[in-house]
């Protein structure tokens, strides 16, 4: 279709005013391809978190994009500027390159399929079911401090040596399962060497500017670091799954009876944890939230604040409040379901829109 020369990050408000004037005078074309005279086209893509409109209008072509849940933390920069970055510090190197990734060697050293390799690892989520479903008055919620930057600065593995397969992990390496995660000391599918981070500078660097820049900056730094890490699962998923499942081990060894709720960087407990590591360096833990918290499986609600609810936009809570003039609760109001807590757009039937 069209190349675009500039991206903007906008609200999703914004963004439907975009797509209202695309509506009317472009014919949409949803995905990648090409539709008519590029000038009377809107393109939209569609990926996990963001929503892009892309179009031509007074000679310039501009992309729009916004978050999917409708959360006002507006999105600085993309998850491929953001992998660039890193690898100015450390070229990562990209796995579908090597010889024997392509090939997908098991054990006895038949062919495969590469998913047999590695699988993607995925973020803790720890809810303590028997304690849910219940207010709770007095309540501390901890979070780690750029815990994917801590993860950064640990060893990684050298994914540039020729890893083994199907063998005990010795000191100094270490192993990944088929299903993404990690080991020290046991029996694992692929084993590589261990080696210092590379990542150091890019970590001091960005956490600095998130520590003591503007709003706006600390924003784009932190995005930077936790972006970066998302985009190596395309790369190289062995780096990416040894920093989600560092933050994964480190919050799930601090789980005990008193803990609610817990997920890759924070935890929630009944009691104060004097036992953490408290402090404002990365990787250490502060204190977020403290007070009333109510919470149902792994969605949650902080002193009656908008809650942080899976697969609903936070926008319609606050809309919510609007229209009734009080909080939503977690514990005694219904869950929108999937047509009332649409967007603008057809999610689903929106492949080509022509104008009217």
């Amino acid at each position: 279709m069209f190349k675009s020369k500039e991206i903007k990050f906008i609200t999703i408000q914004e963004f439907n005013k975009h797509l209202t004037f695309c509506r009317k005078y472009r014919d949409i074309v949803y995905a990648k391809r090409k539709f008519g005279d590029k000038y009377l086209v809107a393109n939209i893509v569609v990926d996990i978190v963001n929503i892009y409109l892309t179009y031509r209008e007074g000679g310039k072509t501009v992309t729009y994009t916004t978050r999917l849940d409708g959360n006002g933390n507006v999105n600085k920069i993309t998850g491929l500027l953001a992998y660039q970055t890193i690898c100015k510090y450390y070229k990562v190197p990209n796995m579908k390159t090597f010889d024997w990734m392509q090939r997908g060697i098991n054990k006895v050293g038949e062919k495969c399929q590469i998913s047999w390799i590695i699988a993607s690892a995925v973020p803790l989520l720890y809810s303590n079911d028997e304690k849910a479903g219940k207010t709770y008055n007095n309540c501390w919620g901890y979070d780690m401090t750029s815990a994917y930057a801590w993860a950064l600065t640990q060893p990684i593995p050298d994914t540039t040596q020729q890893p083994r397969f199907y063998d005990i992990v010795k000191e100094g390496e270490i192993g990944f399962l088929a299903d993404g995660t990690i080991t020290f000391d046991s029996l694992a599918n692929v084993i590589f060497p261990l080696m210092e981070s590379p990542f150091r500078r890019f970590v001091e660097k960005w956490f600095g500017i998130k520590k003591y820049g503007s709003p706006e900056e600390s924003l784009k730094a932190k995005q930077m670091l936790n972006f970066a890490v998302g985009y190596m699962q395309r790369t190289n998923p062995f780096i990416r799954n040894t920093i989600v499942e560092r933050c994964n081990l480190k919050v799930e060894s601090l789980i005990d009876e008193n803990t609610l709720f817990s997920n890759t960087d924070s935890l929630v407990s009944l009691v104060e944890r004097k036992d953490l590591d408290i402090g404002p360096n990365i990787g250490q833990f502060h204190l977020e939230h403290k007070g009333k918290f109510a919470y149902i499986g792994y969605n949650y609600q902080w002193n009656d604040a908008v809650p942080t609810y899976r697969g609903v936009a936070k926008q319609w809570f606050i809309n919510f409040e609007q229209k009734h003039h009080r909080k939503w609760s977690i514990l005694d109001d219904e869950v929108p379901n999937v047509e009332s807590n649409s967007y603008y757009y057809d999610y689903d039937k929106i492949k080509i829109i022509r104008r009217k």
